[in-house]
């Protein structure tokens, strides 16, 4: 348990959380574990005044953390990416980890960057998204 680690990699819109998360799983041969895929495989996705709920968040969190607990034990490695909007979720999460050692690394990027990425996206969520986000 002492050699492994997690790493929890959140910013905004288009910053390049899912890009440099993936590249760190790979040189780290470490478990990717992604936020907003768990958010929409388990349905999880509840609106609140034009953003999902912290609520949400907390309860994507159940399941990462289970499944990261299963990783670290074993001795892998675990990145985790998200927009992480809530202090209070990255600090549930990192609770949940607490027997392993993890750093978050925020990306930041100028709003106009975020929206310039968000148009040549599949899924455009448009400047109002962008901006919300």
């Amino acid at each position: 348990m002492a050699q492994t680690f997690y790493v929890i990699v959140r910013g905004p819109l288009g910053a390049g959380k899912t890009t440099v998360s993936k590249e760190l799983s790979r040189r780290y041969n470490a478990a990717h574990i992604s936020i907003d895929e768990i958010l929409e495989k388990f349905n999880l996705e509840e609106w609140e005044h034009d953003h999902i709920s912290e609520t949400s968040f907390l309860s994507a969190n159940e399941i990462a953390v289970k499944e990261a607990k299963e990783y670290l034990y074993s001795g892998k490695p675990v990145i985790f990416d998200g927009n992480f909007y809530f202090r209070r979720v990255v600090v549930d999460l990192t609770n949940g980890l607490s027997k392993f050692r993890g750093v978050v690394i925020t990306l930041t990027l100028p709003l106009a960057e975020c929206i310039r990425r968000d148009a040549s996206r599949s899924l455009v969520l448009g400047e109002e998204g962008t901006r919300m986000v």
